[in-house]
């Protein structure tokens, strides 16, 4: 870690409570106009290959996903697949 992110960064957002963030991060992304951010993340993976995995009788599109607790009310579903996860784990 360098200087700068242990003395200065790192104390400040320690001060910060993190539900406080998690919700004003998530409430800024697209949420259910997720099309226009799926416009802007295609461009970052496009060229990349497909990796389909199947298991269980499941098909997905790519081994990478995101574990529950993210997106906790599930406001952001279409950014993640714009990000490229394969699946999303979403609690109810």
């Amino acid at each position: 870690m360098s200087w700068i992110y242990r003395n200065c960064f790192r104390p400040a957002l320690f001060t910060l409570d993190s539900e406080e963030i998690h919700d004003e991060h998530c409430d800024s992304w697209p949420g259910p106009a997720g099309s226009r951010f799926y416009a802007m993340c295609w461009p970052l993976f496009y060229g990349a290959p497909d990796l389909p995995v199947e298991t269980l009788g499941l098909r997905f599109p790519n081994p990478v996903g995101l574990a529950a607790g993210m997106d906790k009310h599930a406001t952001a579903a279409p950014v993640w697949q714009a990000l490229g996860f394969g699946f999303v784990e979403l609690a109810a």
